[in-house]
């Protein structure tokens, strides 16, 4: 097993720009999904083993607590509640297990076969009482917290890659494969908006390329933002990271993000810092990974690193100053255990400083 942390040299930056730390987090799987818990004591990944991985990040070093098992699949998403002791992973079998991941032997709350297949996001309501999931089932499904029986059901008609609350908790939005974004209304449970993100979908040699990856919410929920890739040919895909920028009320465009070369493929996780720039992770081949920084408004990135290989999360520190980015291990050749040279892959956990502005 690879060490827990390492010593890495960090990035050279320029004032008021991102600083690399020397802290990386080795765990021995790739991971899907990194989120802090908000008091910011822990942070927690979804493994492709099945597991939930937990690291205690307060003091001078992470050190690793006890592993979460419980999940057949992948686990592909995790959740935190804002203030009770309540963490959600689900997987892709379509398992959701609700969690006390308080006491450092975690305790099973509930379980729930909540999809047929895989479960692509899980996110967890403002008011902390539902939990959302969506799946390549093609539905988007609406869960309670307290007891995991399931309350809602939005039937979207194609596989569901992103699903996300609005900040006033009072609608959701969904993202399909063939990058359909729909507004609902959790009062009455009907479609109330549709968002143009038609370039994040192509069907090109017999493939769907593309879709809607991700979503991000300004905190006043204003404006909503959607990762994904302008497809160019499937096959080896290849496309140009994009992020379209929204106005939640109208529905009409405020700005679009793109990379500039195909080999980038996707962005795949996005959030938005309080003062309003955007951040994100992209994963493309062979091996290329970016973390940008983007003021909505601007064709081309505040700030831009390719440091890492094959970004697939991130997350904010409750301080704001602190982010951690999931990566691929350099020279990454395979997912299987493999014998010899042929080693499995792992995501290493970086961490950056940010200034108070990009």
């Amino acid at each position: 097993m690879p060490p827990a942390q390492k010593t890495a040299k960090p990035a050279p930056t320029k004032k008021n720009e991102p600083t690399q730390t020397k802290t990386v987090i080795n765990p021995d799987v790739q991971v899907q999904c990194i989120r802090f818990r908000p008091c910011g004591k822990i942070l927690a990944a979804a493994g492709c083993d099945g597991t939930v991985r937990r690291w205690e990040i307060s003091g001078d070093k992470p050190t690793e607590l006890p592993t979460m098992s419980g999940h057949q699949g992948w686990t592909t998403g995790i959740a935190f509640h804002a203030d009770r002791p309540r963490l959600v992973s689900a997987d892709s079998w379509g398992k959701v297990i609700a969690w006390d991941d308080t006491a450092r032997e975690p305790k099973k709350l509930w379980e729930t076969p909540a999809h047929d297949g895989w479960i692509r996001k899980i996110d967890i309501s403002p008011d902390g009482r539902s939990v959302l999931t969506c799946g390549s089932d093609g539905f988007a499904r609406l869960w309670s917290l307290d007891t995991g029986k399931k309350t809602a059901e939005f039937a979207c008609n194609d596989p569901v890659l992103a699903a996300a609350f609005h900040p006033s908790g009072k609608m959701l939005v969904t993202g399909t494969l063939h990058a359909i974004v729909t507004k609902w209304d959790l009062a009455t449970k009907q479609p109330v908006g549709t968002y143009d993100a038609g370039v994040l979908y192509k069907e090109s040699r017999l493939q769907d390329v593309g879709g809607v990856r991700c979503f991000a919410f300004r905190a006043d929920g204003h404006n909503l933002y959607v990762g994904g890739t302008l497809p160019s040919n499937g096959g080896s895909v290849q496309g140009l990271p994009h992020i379209l920028s929204f106005d939640w009320a109208s529905g009409k465009s405020t700005g679009i993000w793109k990379g500039n070369n195909p080999s980038d493929g996707f962005v795949y996780d996005l959030l938005v810092r309080p003062q309003g720039e955007v951040v994100a992770v992209t994963s493309g081949q062979p091996g290329r990974g970016q973390l940008l920084f983007w003021t909505p408004g601007s064709e081309t990135a505040t700030f831009l690193t390719t440091k890492m290989p094959n970004c697939h999360s991130l997350t904010l520190h409750p301080d704001g100053v602190q982010l951690a980015v999931a990566a691929t291990n350099g020279g990454s050749n395979g997912n299987g255990k493999g014998q010899g040279d042929y080693k499995a892959n792992f995501s290493p956990i970086h961490f950056w400083t940010l200034p108070e502005k990009v």
